[in-house]
Parts: structure tokens; sequence; C-alpha cells
């Protein structure tokens, strides 16, 4: 009964918080909980009435290794695809880095697994290295999913079309003067936004400075692009200081916002979207997030960027969550 309980008040918990802000990070925490709250309870169920449910559902829970194994697996041979196509950086080896990273977890957590009884008599040092390396995976793979799951989620939510102003954030351009296709894809799903809005005097707010290998900002290229599929000029307002997506909404806002509170659109590729609306809620934007497609082999890489960032959101409780669980383990060990 109590785990019903606890499974309610999650699901119940994430309901509210999604309807009052859908890009309020908690929300993706509380979404992965009351998933797996609802798979508990669905568990315990078929124990009670179907024995053929209940292995069903407990094969899901036990084929968890096989799938760790196998996406590891999966961003190795990415991770090669990436530098091939892409070029050789650390940067571009996000995803063959991971891919080694949980194949060699995995492989030192089947061994401390299978010696665990004679480390934790004869080698107790190692032993609690050994809890502590699992702790700190399944805290970090929690985030890493948390944030997957809810990524999807708000992706394929339908968005408003009642918004006042549509940003396209910039990318870096080819030849320094040239939209490359990635930004392409972000200004054709601008203007099909545009063209879709509800409103009638809709304002499209190309958003990119020059970096030091550009000949134009991004901001201007991207107002070339539209130019050339149509849209009057009086229908851009150029945002050309920008460095970062934290500044291509804060500086839009600066020459938007004047006290009417209005509503945006935020466009940019699928992987970012939810990043990029995360930094709108804290800069009090009303609006939400767009994306557009971005090629399957670069998605996971660029996902593993979007994943390094929301850990630099959450260092501060992530660390304080490692220090507590090592001193309860030091505890533990004298």
């Amino acid at each position: 009964m109590l785990l019903y309980i606890l499974t309610a008040v999650f699901v119940l918990a994430f309901i509210i918080s999604f309807l009052r802000d859908p890009r309020n990070l908690l929300n993706a925490f509380l979404f992965l909980f009351a998933l797996g709250l609802l798979y508990l309870s669905a568990l315990e169920l078929a124990f009670a009435h179907s024995d053929t449910l209940y292995m069903l559902l407990l094969l899901i829970f036990l084929s968890v290794p096989l799938v760790i194994v196998l996406v590891g697996i999966f961003l190795f041979i990415n991770g090669f695809i990436i530098l091939k196509k892409e070029g050789k950086s650390l940067g571009n080896s996000l995803s063959l880095l991971l891919g080694l990273g949980l194949l060699g977890y995995m492989g030192l957590a089947f061994l401390g697994i299978q010696h665990a009884k004679l480390l934790a008599l004869d080698y107790p040092i190692v032993y609690y290295v050994f809890v502590y390396m699992n702790f700190l995976f399944v805290l970090f793979a929690v985030v890493f999913v948390a944030f997957f799951l809810y990524s999807i989620l708000y992706h394929i939510l339908p968005k408003k079309r009642d918004y006042d102003y549509i940003i396209i954030h910039g990318a870096g351009l080819l030849n320094g003067e040239t939209v490359t296709p990635l930004l392409a894809k972000r200004i054709d799903k601008a203007i099909a936004a545009f063209e879709k809005a509800a409103k009638p005097h809709v304002t499209l707010i190309p958003s990119g400075g020059q970096g030091p290998d550009e000949k134009v900002s991004e901001a201007a290229a991207i107002a070339r692009y539209l130019r050339e599929k149509g849209i009057p000029d009086e229908a851009v307002i150029l945002e050309d200081m920008s460095r970062t997506t934290y500044e291509n909404l804060l500086f839009s806002k600066q020459l938007t916002d004047k006290g009417d509170n209005p509503y945006y659109l935020f466009v940019t590729n699928d992987y970012h979207v939810l990043r990029t609306s995360f930094y709108a809620k804290k800069l009090k934007m009303r609006g939400a997030g767009l994306g557009c497609q971005t090629a399957s082999y670069y998605l996971p890489s660029a996902f593993i960027r979007e994943y390094v960032a929301i850990l630099q959101k959450l260092k501060r409780p992530l660390l304080i969550l490692s220090i507590l669980f090592f001193l309860f383990m030091m505890l533990s060990f004298l």
C-alpha cells in the first residue's frame, strides 16, 4: 500500500510541476522517479495476479546490464563515425570516450560482484572503493536517464502558436559568411513556425555574434538567408552581439522586452532545446523551445555535450551527495 501511495504522490507532483512550468529542471527527476515507481507498482501487482506478466516485467529490470553494454558498444562505434566525418577533436571524441567508459565500468563491475566477498574480507579498502565507484555510476546514470527521457517528452509536446518573437540561435558559418546545413535547418524550422503563427505581427530574431574566424556575424548571415526565403526585413530584428546560448536569450530579451511580457519561441537543434528552455526560465522569459532534426550520426555526441552542460548546472548537489556518501562509507569502514 505504501508503494502505491508513494507512486501517486510522485505522479501528482510531476503533473503539478509540469503544468506550472515544463522548463523546470526538477521535472526531469520527478518524471524519472514517477516512471520508476509506476514500474515497481506494476511489478507488485503482477506478482500478486499474473506470473507471466511478473516475469516479463522482471526481465526488463534484469536486462539493464545488457542494455548498458549494448549502449557502450553503440557509442564506441558511433565515436569512430563522428571522428571520420567531423574530424579529430576532444569534442568529437565524447561518444567514443563514454562508450569506452561504459564498457570498462561494466567489466570492472562484473569482476567486483564476482569477487565481492573476497574483497570485503581481505581487501576492505578496495571493496569500499568498488562500492563508491558504483554509487557514482548510479548517481550520474540517474541524471543522464532523467535528462534523456525528459528531453524526449519535452521535444514531442505540441507548442503554442501565440508567440510574439521567434529567436533563431546561431551556429558556426561556412567559410565565415554562409549558413551551414545545420543552421539552415534551424532557420527553415523558424520560417515554418513564422508562417503558422497565430498572431499577425510576429518578429524573427536572428541571434549570434561574429566569431574570430567569421567575416560577418551569425545574425547577419541568418538575416540574409531569411531575405532569400522571402521574409521581409521589417519582420526581422538582429541580435549580433551574443557568444553563447545564454547570451542569445539575454540579449534578445533586452532588445524586445519593454514590460509587455512577450511570449518567445526558441528555435535550435532538437538536442539543444531543453537546455535552452532552462536558460529561458532562468531569465524569466515566457516561451518554449522548438527543435529541428539533427544528423543521426551526430546526435549521440551532441546529446552528451548537453549532458555535460547539465552536470555543470547540477555540480553543487552532485558534489554534496558524493561527499555525504563518502563520509558515510568512511564511518562504516572505521
